[in-house]
């Protein structure tokens, strides 16, 4: 008799939750460190460099950022699914030394796969909620959708 086995390689979470993470994304880089089976907390820094000309005008920005957040695990198979908070804090910096401040606090639906035992990817959007302090005026913003890309890696 011959036997023939299948072995489908499937990256569960399932051993990874007690495991650290490293996260680069789309606004950040992020170091997560779980704190139960199913939610982890996060501190993540961003630097923002934008540079402009418009004719006559011409500004360079410069901004550092950090943030703190919460996520919870609602499903841990082998596409995690996940809903994250998090609230923000940046400095920015012009070259005509109109400094200011933002701060920010978002909520975001997520999904993320394993692609090997240790590096994952994954995807989320949600609505973020920022207010901006600045010399002559102060603003409140709404973004719909705030989106993040990211790839982990896991130790």
């Amino acid at each position: 008799a011959i036997s023939v086995f299948l072995i489908k390689p499937s990256f569960s979470a399932e051993t990874d939750n007690k495991k650290w993470a490293t996260s680069i994304a789309t606004n950040g880089v992020y170091l997560r460190k779980p704190i139960s089976n199913d939610s982890a907390i996060f501190l993540g820094a961003r630097y923002y460099f934008y540079n402009s000309d418009f004719g006559s005008s011409d500004s360079t920005h410069h901004s550092i950022g950090l943030t703190i957040g919460y996520r919870l695990y609602l499903k841990n198979t082998e596409i995690r699914k996940f809903f994250e908070s998090s609230l923000s804090y940046s400095r920015f910096t012009n070259q005509d030394s109109s400094d200011y401040s933002n701060t920010s606090i978002s909520f975001a639906y997520g999904l993320e796969k394993f692609i090997s035992p240790d590096f994952s990817v994954e995807g989320s959007a949600g609505i973020g909620f920022q207010y901006s302090d600045q010399d002559t005026y102060n603003s409140r913003t709404i973004t719909i959708p705030a989106v993040k890309l990211a790839i982990n890696y896991y130790f």
